[in-house]
């Protein structure tokens, strides 16, 4: 159901992907009406493209790698507050991980980054994903604002969350399908943001 559930995503992420492919001839048409003084035209067309590409809670950026879109998506959808997700480099489309541990690793990756954003009174709600290619390895980085102190302990993150249990299960989880792939996970913490950098091997 799950699988399902996110070719959907994929799906509608296309559906978004071909609306852009066309904006440029939508910008003209605007133009148009715009330099021949037709102001109602104009604001009707655009009331139709917002229309036609408005989906509420969506906020789409391309991470380069379909799956992950998807999940990004659901979960920047999902959230009360607006984040704006940030992509430096792009995911392979072939990334070397089984879709079920890929969707375990970044599921857990946008959850977590998003509830944190949630908790954000003063700084604007801001998850910032960098990917870097390697010679035999991806080097993928997950960084998010933060207004409170974080203490780790031997074991990884102390999660200030009721379900401490749940979380610590979505953290060895994701400890799990890293090691799986000879990766290895480090958590930076500054005083303002907390930091997620992963190393997955090349297959």
């Amino acid at each position: 159901m799950e699988k399902e559930y996110y070719e959907a995503q994929i799906k509608y992420i296309n559906e978004i992907r071909s609306i852009r492919h066309d904006i440029q001839a939508h910008m003209i048409v605007l133009q148009y009406y715009l330099d021949s003084g037709n102001y109602e035209k104009a604001r009707a067309y655009l009331e139709d493209m917002q229309r036609s590409q408005k989906r509420e809670g969506l906020i789409f950026k391309d991470t380069g790698n379909d799956l992950v879109n998807a999940i990004a998506c659901d979960a920047l959808g999902r959230s009360q507050t607006e984040i704006t997700l940030e992509v430096s480099g792009l995911l392979p489309e072939t990334f070397p991980m089984s879709e079920y541990d890929t969707c375990t690793l970044f599921s857990n990756l946008f959850s977590n980054a998003c509830e944190a954003c949630e908790k954000l009174k003063y700084t604007e709600p801001v998850i910032c994903m960098e990917v870097h290619e390697r010679k035999d390895a991806w080097f993928i980085v997950f960084r998010n604002p933060i207004e409170w102190k974080i203490r780790t302990g031997q074991t990884g993150l102390v999660t200030s969350k009721m379900d401490k249990e749940s979380h610590g299960f979505g953290v060895k989880n994701m400890m799990k399908v890293i090691k799986k792939y000879e990766g290895k996970m480090d958590l930076v913490i500054t005083e303002n943001s907390f930091q997620v950098e992963i190393t997955s091997r090349k297959m």
